[in-house]
C-alpha cells in the first residue's frame, strides 16, 4: 500500500508539470484510469473511493469524489444518463496515464533500493521494500495538512505511522544524505513531496480559492519560527521560514508578533550570551551550535539583542500589541492551559502561559468569530510546536465536524497552504521544508532530553560520573550527536549502559576533534609558513626579473647613450677641425695677401739695382717657409690642434643641446 501510495503522489506531480489547470485536475487522470479499470459500465462513488483506494493508496473524501467526476465527465472519460455515471470507452482507451506511472515506478524502485543501501551500509539495517517505503511515506504523513476538524481525517495517506522514532531518524539521515551528494534519487523525491503538498489541496474548504490573497488578516509567528528565521538555527532552518514570509507579504497578509514574543526571543539571546561565558554549546533551538560553530562572541550576540526589533523588521514583521480584554471575547485560559499542559507537558510554566496568551489575543482579535477560509480570518498564530496547533483545534471545536480555521495551526501547513497559492513562485519550497525537518529530528527532543538529564542527574549523585563529565554530557555537541546516534532518537533505548557508553564516545570524539584542531591548526601554520616563503621567494624571483630587465635596459640605454656620445664627438672633431683648419687657411691667405700688398712691386730693373732685390728676395723667401712651416711645422700645426681641441668642447654642448 505504501509503495502505491508513493506512486500515486508523484504521478500526481507529473500531472501537475504537464497540466497546471487547478489542484483537482491532478486528479483526473489517477481517477480516470481506476474508472478504465473497473469491471462496471456504470461508475459508483463509493465502489470508485474504495478502488482509488485500493489500487492507488489514496484515501479520497467521497465528495471530492463527486467532484473529481464532474471533471471527468467534462473532460469526456465518463457520460450521465438519467442522473447516474457511465464509462466512456473510447475516450478512456486514449489515456496514457500507464506511461506515467511506469516512469514514475522506475524512479520509485531506484530510490527505495538506494535508501535500502544507504540503511545497510550505515546502520546495517535490513528494511524490505515495504518498510523503507512505509517509513519515508509516514514521515510526509507527519505534515499532513492540520487545520480543519478533529473530525475530519486530512490525510491522504491511509494507516501509515512510524513504529519507531529510530525510523524517521534514519530516514532523516538519508534525506540529509541525499541533499548532500545531490543523488540522481533526490529529483524523486522531490516529486514525491511536492506531489504530497499538492495532494493536500483535496482537504481545502474550497480548492478553487487556492489563488485567493489574503483580506485584513494578521499572521503571528512564535518564538521559534522567529529563531529561525532571523537564521540564528543555521541556514537550512531558515530557508523555508523566510520564503513562507515572503509568499505570506505576497499574498496579502499582515506580519506580526506580540511584544511578549519578541521579550522570549531576548531571553533566549541572552541565555546564549551565558552559555558562551559557561562554554555550554547547546540549547533547546540549536542556535547555541550555530553560534558556537561561526566563532560567536558576547559581543556579537549583544549586537544581534540591540538590534531585533531592526532584524524583525528586515523580515517584514511588526510588533503588535495585545487586544485590550473584553468580557464577550474572553475564553476560558485557565481551561486551555490546562489542555495544552496535557498535552505536552511544558518544562516551563512560562511556555505554556506564552502558548496560552497568544492564542487567546487570537481569538480577542477575532472577536470570537468563526472563519472557513484562511485568507478571510482576521488574526492567526502560526506556531512550530504540532501539538500546540492540534489542542487548539480540538478546545475550541471539539464538538463540530464543519471545516473551520483555528486560531492556531503549525508552520508546516501554512507552508503548504501558501505553496498551493504560488506553486511556481518557489518551486523549492517543499523540499526545504523537509530539509528543515529532518534537521530537527537529528536533534533530541523534548522527551529524549529530559530522559537523558534525569539518568545524567542519578549517576552524578551516585557519584559515578564526576562534574567535568557530567559538563560535557550536558553540554557539549559531541555528546549531543552521540546520544542520537546510540538511541536513534527513542528514549526508551535510553541505560545506565548507554550513558557510559555514550560517555565513553564522546570523549573520544572530543579528544579527537581537539587532535583534529590541533592538526588543523598546524597544517595551517605549515601552510602560512610555506605561504611566506612561497610569497618571498616569488618576491626574490620577480625582483630578480625585474632587475634583470633593468640592468638590461641600462646595458642599452648605456650603449645608445655611448653611441650618441661617439657620433656627437665625431661632429664635433670634424666641425672644429674644419674650423681651425679654415682659421689657418684664412691666416695663410691674409700672410700672402698681405706679402703681396707689401713687396715692393715699383723695384727698378734687376741689372740696375740687383742690391736692392736682395731684401725683398729674403722676404718673400721667409715667407715661403713660414706658410711651409705653418702647413708643415709642429709648432704651427699644434696651435691648429690646440685650437680644434678648445673648440670641440663647445661645439659639443650645442649639440648635445640641440639633438637633446
Amino acid at each position: 500500500m505504501a509503495t502505491q501510495t508513493a506512486i500515486s503522489l508523484a504521478v500526481l506531480q507529473v500531472n501537475w508539470d504537464e497540466r497546471k489547470k487547478d489542484y483537482l485536475d491532478n486528479f483526473v487522470p489517477i481517477i480516470a484510469e481506476c474508472v478504465r479499470l473497473q469491471s462496471n459500465e456504470v461508475v459508483s462513488t463509493g465502489v470508485l473511493k474504495t478502488d482509488i483506494q485500493s489500487r492507488f493508496g489514496l484515501n479520497i473524501p467521497a465528495s471530492a469524489v463527486n467532484t473529481i467526476l464532474r471533471r471527468l465527465r467534462r473532460d469526456g472519460y465518463v457520460y450521465t444518463k438519467d442522473g447516474i455515471y457511465y464509462r466512456n470507452n473510447k475516450t478512456l482507451s486514449s489515456l496514457n496515464f500507464r506511461e506515467v506511472q511506469q516512469s514514475v515506478i522506475r524512479m520509485h524502485d531506484s530510490l527505495i533500493a538506494d535508501m535500502i543501501a544507504y540503511c545497510k551500509k550505515e546502520f546495517d539495517l535490513d528494511w524490505s521494500p515495504e518498510e523503507a517505503g512505509n517509513n519515508l511515506l509516514a514521515c510526509l504523513k507527519e505534515n499532513d495538512l492540520q487545520i480543519i476538524s478533529a473530525f475530519t481525517s486530512g490525510t491522504l495517506i491511509p494507516d501509515t505511522v512510524l513504529s519507531t522514532k529510530a525510523e524517521k531518524y534514519y530516514c532523516a539521515l538519508y534525506i540529509k544524505h541525499l541533499e548532500k551528494t545531490m543523488s540522481g534519487s533526490l529529483d524523486y523525491l522531490k516529486k514525491l513531496v511536492e506531489g504530497h503538498m499538492l495532494a493536500n489541496a483535496i482537504f481545502l474548504p474550497d480548492p478553487m480559492r487556492a489563488s485567493q490573497k489574503f483580506h485584513n488578516t494578521k499572521i503571528f509567528f512564535d518564538t521559534s519560527f522567529l529563531i529561525f528565521a532571523l537564521g540564528y538555527a543555521g541556514e537550512a532552518r531558515a530557508e523555508p521560514c523566510t520564503e513562507l514570509l515572503q509568499l505570506l507579504y505576497e499574498t496579502g497578509a499582515e506580519l506580526c508578533c506580540f511584544p511578549h514574543t519578541v521579550v522570549e526571543i531576548i531571553r533566549v539571546l541572552q541565555s546564549c550570551s551565558q552559555r558562551l561565558q559557561q562554554g555550554k554549546q547547546t540549547d533547546a533551538f540549536g542556535t547555541m551550535e550555530y553560534f558556537t560553530e561561526r566563532n560567536f562572541t558576547d559581543s556579537d550576540i549583544q549586537i544581534l539583542i540591540n538590534n531585533i526589533r531592526t532584524s524583525l523588521e528586515s523580515l517584514r514583521v511588526s510588533v503588535k500589541d495585545k487586544p485590550p480584554y473584553e468580557p464577550k471575547y474572553v475564553i476560558d485560559e485557565d481551561a486551555l492551559g490546562k489542555a495544552l499542559e496535557e498535552e505536552i507537558k511544558y518544562h516551563r510554566p512560562q511556555a505554556r502561559d506564552r502558548d496560552t496568551d497568544s492564542i487567546s489575543a487570537i481569538m480577542r482579535l477575532r472577536h470570537m468569530n468563526d472563519y472557513n477560509f484562511i485568507e478571510d480570518c482576521r488574526a492567526l498564530f502560526i506556531t512550530t510546536n504540532k501539538a500546540v496547533a492540534r489542542v487548539s483545534r480540538t478546545f475550541f471545536h471539539s464538538d463540530t465536524q464543519d471545516a473551520f480555521i483555528p486560531p492556531c495551526i503549525n508552520d508546516y501547513s501554512l507552508t503548504n497552504l501558501l505553496w498551493l497559492k504560488k506553486p511556481l513562485k518557489m518551486p523549492d519550497l517543499p523540499m526545504k521544508r523537509i530539509i528543515a525537518d529532518c534537521y530537527a529530528a537529528l536533534q533530541p527532543d523534548e522527551k529524549l532530553t529530559r530522559a537523558y538529564l534525569s539518568k545524567i542527574d542519578k549517576l552524578e549523585q551516585e557519584r559515578e560520573i564526576t562534574e567535568e563529565e557530567v559538563f560535557m554530557l550536558r553540554y557539549s555537541l559531541e555528546a549531543r550527536q552521540t546520544l542520537m546516534e546510540l538511541t536513534s532518537g527513542d528514549e526508551e533505548v535510553l541505560t545506565n549502559v548507554t550513558i557510559q557508553e555514550l560517555l565513553q564516545i564522546t570523549k573520544e570524539k572530543v579528544l579527537a576533534k581537539q587532535r583534529a584542531e590541533i592538526e588543523t591548526q598546524a597544517q595551517q601554520k605549515i601552510k602560512g609558513i610555506a605561504q611566506e616563503r612561497d610569497k618571498y621567494k616569488w618576491l626574490a624571483t620577480d625582483q630578480s626579473k625585474k632587475l634583470k630587465k633593468a640592468t638590461g635596459k641600462i646595458q642599452e640605454l648605456t650603449a645608445l647613450d655611448r653611441t650618441k656620445n661617439e657620433h656627437i664627438i665625431l661632429r664635433a672633431q670634424r666641425i672644429s677641425r674644419f674650423i681651425a683648419y679654415l682659421i689657418g687657411s684664412l691666416l695663410i691667405l691674409g700672410l700672402i695677401l698681405g706679402s703681396i700688398f707689401v713687396f715692393p712691386w715699383d723695384l727698378p730693373g734687376f741689372r740696375e739695382a740687383a742690391g736692392r732685390y736682395i731684401l725683398p728676395i729674403c722676404f718673400v723667401a721667409f715667407i715661403v717657409f713660414t706658410i711651409v712651416n705653418y702647413i708643415t711645422g709642429v709648432h704651427v700645426s699644434s696651435i691648429i690642434r690646440t685650437l680644434e681641441l678648445r673648440l670641440e668642447s663647445p661645439i659639443r654642448n650645442v649639440i648635445n643641446k640641440l639633438t637633446a
